[in-house]
């Protein structure tokens, strides 16, 4: 079995820079230029987090503050409410949904390196992507052709599975606990829109950037949030299962990083659980250059210091945008 590893630096990498957590405010600022009048809670919410007026802030900041005040307003004596929430829910499927940018990919047939590594699954094989973005199913189903199933399925051994353990910007959670995230067994690939969004409809099932992630904390999500639990907990599970399977891993961008220390965590129990006669998968993986030692120490960290891994360079963008 192969399993691909997806994380913002494949996005980034292959839409050329555009894309992350680290960008957010620019990202906003290229797409909505009238965000700050749109989303004005959202907004409050950013400029508390800055030092300096001219100060970018990421994504993880503004999102861990809109957070914070939620789990701890008894404590700190009020929050920026569900307005903040909903605003921010809208900006990131505006920030990140790269419509366009997916259909001119779909459209072109060009060589990059995203679309070389998922042409090489076949049946049984995995692809596991930490992204909210829909870009690598589109790239399966439009331009490769190839048969996906969305995880967790009866049949997964039967096609290529797509498992998304941080959710999808087009899963979408009803206010009243329904979690719609396939269609059928296929995924759904094309995200939530901004007016799709509402405080007493629905918003995308995303695992926020936030130290702390509820949906996968069992005793958090009861009642109707029980089906946000199972269905991200099946996600975690079934990577679990590939991984512990796997005999290559093949890693774009993901870089797997301290503050997910609960994915650590499974990853790491995922390699202890694999039979004893399998030996440690062939990882290759593409990442910038400054990201290599963190990177490899991660490796070393989860799969032992036996693991073989390959670098092979930075990720080659889709030039057609």
């Amino acid at each position: 079995m192969k399993a691909v590893i997806l994380g913002t630096g494949a996005t980034i990498g292959t839409l050329g820079g555009k894309g992350g957590v680290k960008g957010f405010e620019e990202r906003l600022n290229e797409v909505r230029p009238s965000w700050q009048d749109d989303y004005r809670n959202l907004k409050k919410a950013i400029d508390a987090c800055k030092k300096s007026r001219d100060e970018k802030i990421n994504l993880d900041q503004v999102w861990t503050r809109i957070d914070y005040y939620s789990k701890f307003r008894k404590i700190l004596n009020g929050d920026y409410g569900s307005d903040a929430s909903i605003e921010l829910h809208k900006a990131v499927l505006v920030a990140y949904s790269f419509k366009k940018e997916i259909s001119n990919i779909c459209n072109k047939r060009h060589d990059f390196t995203l679309i070389n590594e998922l042409k090489e699954l076949g049946r049984g094989d995995a692809l596991i992507s930490f992204n909210w973005d829909t870009l690598a199913e589109n790239i399966v189903m439009k331009m490769l052709e190839e048969s996906l199933i969305q995880s967790p399925d009866p049949d997964s051994s039967k096609y290529i599975q797509l498992i998304k353990p941080h959710g999808s910007l087009s899963w979408v959670h009803k206010k009243d606990g329904t979690v719609i995230f396939k269609e059928g067994s296929k995924p759904r690939l094309n995200p939530m829109t901004e007016n799709d969004v509402d405080e007493d409809e629905a918003e995308p099932l995303v695992l926020g950037a936030v130290p702390v992630k509820s949906e996968i904390i069992e005793e958090v999500q009861r009642g109707d949030h029980i089906k946000v639990f199972t269905t991200i907990s099946d996600q975690w599970r079934e990577t679990i299962r590939v991984i512990s399977q796997a005999d290559e891993v093949v890693v774009l961008g993901y870089s797997f990083p301290n503050e997910d220390t609960y994915g650590r965590f499974l990853l790491r129990e995922a390699v202890r659980n694999r039979p004893k006669k399998h030996r440690l998968p062939k990882i290759r993986y593409y990442a910038l250059t400054e990201h290599r030692c963190d990177i490899e120490k991660a490796f070393r960290e989860i799969f032992s210091d036996e693991v073989n891994y390959e670098y092979m360079g930075k990720i080659k963008r889709a030039k057609e945008l």
